[in-house]
């Protein structure tokens, strides 16, 4: 696929590096030469120096002939200008990330309008990222298969677990449980495990199950399950809105403390939330968090736009052992030299919009035999969790799994049919109409054949 993508911050140069480790041919467009050398000279594509905003630009980035076009510019409005100008000109895909938070009420209408195929809010995404993990405060991260009915969870085993040891054949009998471990990471290693795979000291995890089970496994493993009731977000952000909708929609007898250092943003949250608790200060400073009850709060969450102060915070958090702490690092790099410290969960806005960047390039991709749901990149994206919707027969179809020639490191997670989810055997086979969650590593799957050998 041939993609082009005005606006090279942040966002931009994280899903170009995405699409181009995907082996798709990029062309970045920015109006800044420094910024368009510095991403081109680490990232293997084209670059074309301008306003994407410009129809001669983006003739000169070969618009007629693209598959798709990218507009993430810092400005809602150029990029949806932008979005427009590339359908007059080809007939190539737009997608425009739109922020504000005006314009998302409107988003349907927009898109109808103007012919955009796609709009991405990162900060939108990343608070409904934020609220899944809340919602089972042990995991790192949580991600959702079948509209929100089958659960991939990644979560640290307790060193004094009694699953430490087991074979995972053994596990669910001897716990009670039924769940399914499709990735471990020991040290700086993947494995794909099998039956005869041990849990180990140390290790973290990745496991599918319903809701019911997830509760059974923590209980089983030595985590509690509990719903959270309190919660401090450091940064009145955009993000910070979105989440506070979210939290409010599944449950309105919860406490929200917002700390932020600016005071008219502080009252103009203050004016649209009046459940909220806004307090104008900065969390840094003094003692304001142990006063405010840090200790006591079920959940902590940095949004700040200041990576370094989000990492620091969340680890003051994280120290009591009973908080569920979250932070929010907008660097890559970042999030890499920081994966062994005790922060908790770690959300980047830009990694969260390349998923679906990914996901819907990938679903344009295919061969027709199945769709693309939902794509999520694990352990910094060395292993993907994919969700298909099967259309059509094909050779991964009608076959029992245990007689399918599987690609090494796929696993079949789950399969959703007929609003029932099944935890798959040797003896089931995938059948059109199915929806079906794969776990990755090693390979890039555009369709559900490409799970075969």
């Amino acid at each position: 696929m041939k993609v082009i993508i005005v606006g090279c911050g942040k966002v931009g140069s994280t899903i170009a590096r995405s699409l181009v480790s995907e082996n798709h041919d990029v062309i970045l467009v920015d109006k800044s030469q420094s910024l368009v050398d510095a991403v081109s000279s680490d990232i293997d594509c084209m670059a074309v120096v301008g306003n994407g905003a410009i129809q001669s630009v983006l003739i000169e980035a070969q618009i007629e002939t693209a598959d798709f076009l990218i507009a993430c510019t810092s400005s809602d409005e150029i990029n949806i200008l932008t979005c427009f100008l590339a359908r007059k000109t080809s007939k190539c895909r737009t997608v425009a990330r739109i922020r504000n938070l005006e314009y998302a009420k409107q988003i349907e209408y927009i898109m109808k309008e103007l012919d955009i195929s796609l709009t991405i809010n990162p900060e939108l995404e990343t608070a409904r990222e934020i609220a899944r993990i809340l919602r089972y405060p042990k995991s790192i991260s949580s991600d959702t298969f079948f509209n929100g009915r089958f659960n991939s969870l990644m979560i640290s085993i307790p060193d004094d677990s009694k699953i430490i040891g087991m074979k995972l054949k053994d596990a669910n009998i001897l716990l009670h449980s039924n769940v399914l471990v499709c990735a471990i990471e020991r040290g700086d290693e993947i494995i794909i495990p099998n039956g005869n795979s041990e849990i180990k000291k140390g290790d973290k995890i990745l496991f599918v199950a319903d809701h019911n089970n997830v509760v059974s496994f923590f209980k089983a493993i030595g985590y509690e399950y509990k719903s959270l009731k309190s919660y401090m977000i450091i940064g009145a952000s955009r993000i910070t809105y979105y989440l506070i909708d979210i939290l409010n929609k599944y449950n309105s007898n919860i406490n929200i403390k917002v700390f932020d250092k600016d005071i008219k943003i502080c009252e103009d949250l203050a004016s649209k939330y009046p459940n909220v608790s806004v307090i104008n200060a900065d969390a840094t400073e003094g003692n304001i968090l142990h006063q405010e009850g840090i200790d006591d709060t079920d959940a902590f969450i940095t949004l700040t736009g200041i990576d370094e102060e989000n990492i620091i915070l969340a680890l003051l958090a994280n120290n009591n052992g009973k908080t569920k702490s979250i932070a929010k690092v907008n660097h890559m790099n970042f999030v890499y030299a920081i994966r062994k410290l005790d922060v908790g969960s770690i959300v980047n806005p830009e990694r969260v919009a390349a998923n679906l960047i990914s996901s819907y390039v990938r679903a344009a991709n295919d061969s027709g035999e199945s769709n693309i749901e939902t794509l999520y990149k694990l352990f910094d994206g060395r292993v993907e969790a994919l969700g298909f919707k099967i259309t059509s027969k094909s050779k991964a179809t009608d076959v029992k799994l245990k007689d399918l020639n599987l690609k090494s490191n796929v696993v079949i997670a789950g399969i959703y049919r007929k609003g029932a989810v099944i935890r798959p055997t040797g003896y089931d086979e995938l059948k059109v109409g199915d929806s079906v969650a794969i776990i990755t590593k090693d390979n890039v799957l555009n369709d559900i054949v490409d799970i075969v050998a």
